[in-house]
């Protein structure tokens, strides 16, 4: 018997991450933060779940406490305005 694997969203997850925590900034993130934003639009939701539960691993305890208490949709925003605060 064969798995379906092609709802994983790895590359998709990565790429988000890898925006959110990378330190340096490059002079032209908005093609990457729209990118980001397109592959978080595409995740399904256990994907997006498995996302939100990488970005808590990787968050100071009040960061991480304040990020938890939010509900699905206001996780999903202050992903969005957190990538579009990296633009500026």
């Amino acid at each position: 018997m064969t798995y379906d694997t092609t709802d994983w969203y790895d590359e998709k997850i990565n790429f988000i991450l890898t925006l959110l925590f990378s330190r340096g900034r490059s002079p032209n993130k908005a093609p990457e933060v729209k990118q980001a934003i397109q592959y978080l639009d595409e995740l399904d939701i256990a994907a997006t779940y498995f996302l939100f539960s990488l970005i808590c691993e990787q968050l100071p305890h009040r960061a991480k406490m304040l990020f938890a208490g939010e509900d699905y949709e206001g996780k999903r925003q202050t992903l969005i305005e957190v990538m579009r605060h990296r633009i500026s």
